[in-house]
């Protein structure tokens, strides 16, 4: 599992919509949340993937995710 460094936490906005921006790239994926760079990692399997999506969270206790607004654009 890839974590951001803990000192990115800052960037998130509890209680408030965040932006969260995904780009993958072949094998390349690259996440961003409210504009600041939080991953980037290279994997294989994700390259072999082809038009795939999944969105996924981790159970951590008490955690409540809500999305709105998704849109795909093709690189």
């Amino acid at each position: 599992m890839i974590k951001p460094d803990e000192n990115k936490d800052k960037f998130l906005i509890f209680g408030e919509w965040n932006n969260l921006k995904v780009r993958v790239k072949v094998d390349t994926v690259s996440t961003w949340l409210n504009e600041d760079e939080m991953v980037n990692l290279k994997d294989v399997k994700i390259g072999e993937a082809r038009r795939k999506i999944a969105l996924q969270i981790h159970d951590g206790g008490d955690i409540k995710v809500a999305l709105k607004n998704i849109s795909l654009i093709e690189l």
